[in-house]
């Protein structure tokens, strides 16, 4: 799975875009996703040093619990961000991301948050 910033380039810029993964990436970022939704609010996991996942160009990503969803920020570093979201959001979150285990859905994508930056969970790449 590769973890990528994209500034501009398209009207949904600025985004972060995770893609390019296996039926077993994505299993792994659903844990995730699960795990996150199961943590107490200012629980953090650094989603680019997971093993399944490459950054691109330093791209980092902070998952965060908190009290509120405020979705993707940036840090104030470049290419550094943190996706904040409650429990009930990270349900969603891994929610959305299951609809992509269905091996049809080549060319499928997911808009997992909005926020500052948008978060998309696309299996080739486009949207």
């Amino acid at each position: 799975m590769q973890l990528e910033f994209l500034a501009d380039g398209s009207e949904d810029c600025p985004l972060i875009r995770l893609f390019g993964f296996s039926v077993e990436d994505l299993r792994q970022l659903c844990s995730v996703f699960q795990t996150c939704s199961r943590s107490p609010a200012g629980s953090h996991l650094q989603l680019h040093s997971q093993p399944f996942v490459a950054s691109i160009r330093g791209c980092t990503l902070t998952l965060s619990v908190g009290a509120h969803s405020l979705g993707v920020q940036r840090t104030g570093r470049p290419a550094e961000f943190i996706c904040i979201l409650d429990p009930e959001s990270w349900i969603e979150a891994r929610e959305r991301a299951e609809t992509l285990l269905d091996p049809i859905a080549e060319s499928a994508y997911q808009w997992i948050c909005d926020g500052d930056v948008k978060l998309l969970l696309s299996k080739s790449g486009q949207w």
